[in-house]
């Protein structure tokens, strides 16, 4: 009689688990960059609080794309505010911001030659970190590739990819090395001007 009990139960425990979903998550790799890439900023407003002095010319710029970039799930046509700053390093290291509904994006540049911005960090209007951006290299037809960490509400990183952005207008054409779970694209569009 305890031999059928033991094996009833088993079948039972077997039918109970065999109905439930097993999920197995595997731990998010680190990203293979030092973090935070870039330190905290403070947006109420992005020229003042970059410490730029409000006299500095600024170019604004309002960029309307009528064709949907590959990576974007918005609607189109989208625009945003392109602003560009004097670069005069070490003072104004940013030269670029660019101002989206949702989000701000600050564009930073190592050096005054390349043309293609070095660094970027994202935040909401209100002032929380999205994500953040590293250029890597430059492939050899042109095309810049980044790496790119996004975090979550705790500052936790949620996702981390390599992005190849296109020659010339700076667009995502490929997404690869992908780990976690993305919930916004922010880096679809990089300033590159060689």
């Amino acid at each position: 009689m305890k031999c059928k009990v033991v094996v009833f139960l088993f079948l039972l425990l077997l039918a109970v688990v065999s109905c439930r979903p097993v999920t197995i998550s595997s731990p998010l790799p680190t990203p293979p960059v030092s973090l935070p890439i870039w330190p905290k900023v403070n947006l109420g407003d992005p020229v003042e609080s970059l410490g730029l002095d409000s006299n500095q010319t600024l170019e604004v710029h309002l960029v309307t794309i009528y064709e949907k970039p590959l990576f974007y799930n918005g609607t189109i046509p989208f625009g945003f505010k392109a602003l560009k700053l004097p670069r005069k390093p070490p003072q104004s290291p940013i030269p670029v911001i660019y101002i989206f509904d949702d989000w701000i994006t600050l564009f930073s540049y190592d050096d005054n030659i390349s043309g293609i911005a070095s660094r970027a960090v994202t935040y909401d209007k209100i002032d929380g970190l999205l994500a953040e951006a590293i250029f890597e290299e430059v492939a050899k037809d042109g095309s810049v590739i980044i790496l790119e960490i996004h975090y979550n509400k705790r500052g936790e990183v949620t996702f981390w990819c390599r992005s190849r952005m296109s020659f010339g207008i700076g667009l995502r054409e490929e997404e690869f090395d992908a780990h976690g779970v993305k919930e916004q694209d922010y880096y679809f569009i990089w300033p590159i001007t060689y």
